[in-house]
């Protein structure tokens, strides 16, 4: 009888300390406190309280002061120990995520709805040709988003027997090109084609980087040869192009990546490990009823099995690199961007196509890209940075202005911080100006119809590094 109750009362106090960390992770989520560092230590904290208690049950059955009074036994016992701690851990970490996961399944601030995007060994991931669907949002309207058979985006009213026409003009770029938020009649790509009476291929990429923004001029400026070359330049970009991975609304994208050989050679790598996040449903679960059962429905079918592989995947990646099988990063921004627009300038050059760089983010971090390469290139840069700002009656007015709000009847809420209808307009502007003079008489007397000259995709990864 006493046993029971020492037990019951452990039992108690281990059940308090472990609700209590409950209650800091809802208190500290109220009070909208970035929370990834405080999770990593409550998840810690309670790996901890879950050890001691499968230890309390445990003493005098499977262990007792003996055990740690002999060599081997103590050796014995501290594996165990160790192995039911890291389990406990990940066990809690993947429990965590899903959670995560599932509340953004039930109420999603944004997001999307349709298979509109996919894996992809080469890019990471990529659009899905001829793919419908919408960009979904908790405040204000959806945006329906279509892509055509090349998986580029275009107007929901789009003619697909339509021909390329000239001049041509290639966007190279992430969500911003993209044109997330707004329709796609709305995004300066389309926008700048409509006033130049030319065409536009919108390869922006949600989540993209400079790896990606390469490996598709590599591919698709000697395929269509376009007039024009608009290739967006911001700091996030380079960011992403030294890391592992793409960020998403609920996990981490596997992407190829710039990093260096041992002679200092700047290559690009190919992804480091793969990924389920594009073959899970979410949006199975999105009305569904909430409760016990459909939660476990939805851990079962989805969040163990998601993050369990992407834990796998990610932690040998670790040990990989540690080991040095996979190369680390090249984390040298000034180098990487050198790298990545001086190829793709030459590029251009090769296919006689004329190279914009559009200063989009930063008008500080912009001016960079005017060192990126030679003074006597013929490198057009548009400064949308510059134009934007000019515009405001105040700096402090950029958010205002610039970015997605939405009225609830009381107050103005920040919808989503891309750029708006009015800025992209203004960036349209800004890349029309810097094509004004360029388009001359004699690219008018050009066969306005382009067929590609190949069908065959050459984005192939040959090698584990890709471009040397």
């Amino acid at each position: 009888m006493k046993k029971l109750f020492n037990f019951l009362v452990f039992t108690i106090i281990v059940a308090f300390l472990y609700f209590l960390t409950i209650l800091i992770d809802i208190r500290l989520a109220n009070l909208g406190i970035e929370r990834t560092l405080f999770s990593i230590i409550i998840i810690f904290f309670r790996t901890i309280i879950l050890t001691f208690w499968g230890l309390g049950i445990t003493y005098n059955k499977l262990w007792d002061k003996n055990t740690l009074n002999r060599k081997k036994s103590l050796a014995v016992w501290g594996i165990i120990v160790i192995i039911f701690f890291m389990f406990i851990n990940t066990s809690l970490l993947i429990l965590s995520k899903a959670n995560k996961l599932y509340r953004y399944a039930k109420n999603p601030p944004c997001g999307w709805e349709g298979k509109i995007w996919q894996s992809d060994e080469i890019l990471g991931f990529k659009s899905v040709p001829n793919a419908t669907g919408l960009e979904t949002f908790s405040l204000g309207g959806d945006i329906p988003i279509r892509f055509d058979k090349n998986g580029f985006r275009v107007p929901v009213s789009y003619d697909s027997t339509a021909e390329m026409k000239r001049p041509l003009l290639l966007f190279l770029g992430c969500s911003f090109t993209f044109g997330a938020v707004c329709l796609a009649e709305e995004s300066f790509p389309y926008l700048v084609s409509e006033s130049t009476k030319g065409y536009s291929i919108n390869t922006g990429l949600c989540g993209g980087g400079l790896t990606q923004m390469l490996l598709l001029s590599k591919d698709l400026i000697p395929l269509y040869k376009p007039d024009f070359v608009i290739v967006q330049y911001s700091q996030w970009l380079t960011q992403r192009a030294t890391s592992l991975g793409a960020p998403t609304y609920f996990s981490k994208i596997p992407t190829p990546y710039i990093s260096k050989t041992k002679d200092g050679k700047n290559v690009i790598s190919p992804r480091a490990f793969n990924s389920k996040t594009f073959e899970v449903n979410v949006d199975k679960f999105k009305k569904t009823k909430k409760g016990l059962k459909d939660y476990t429905c939805f851990l079962f079918e989805i969040g163990i099995p998601l993050y369990s592989y992407n834990g796998y995947y990610i932690i040998t990646t670790i040990l990989k690199k540690i080991c040095g099988i996979v190369p680390s990063p090249n984390k040298d921004y000034k180098d990487v961007e050198q790298f990545v627009f001086s190829n793709i300038y030459e590029i251009c050059k090769k296919n006689n196509s004329k190279m914009i760089i559009l200063n989009l983010g930063d008008i500080q971090y912009s001016q960079n890209s005017h060192n990126l390469i030679s003074p006597d290139s013929d490198i057009i840069f548009a400064e949308a940075d510059s134009l934007l700002l000019c515009r405001l009656k105040s700096p402090d007015d950029y958010d205002k202005e610039y970015k997605h709000w939405y009225f609830n009847g009381k107050d103005s809420i920040l919808k989503d911080p891309h750029p708006n209808q009015k800025a992209h307009k203004i960036i349209a502007e800004t890349i029309i100006g810097s094509i004004k003079g360029k388009f001359t008489a004699e690219m008018q007397k050009k066969d306005t119809t382009i067929k590609p000259q190949r069908k065959k995709n050459n984005l192939e990864l040959k090698e584990k590094q890709i471009i040397k």
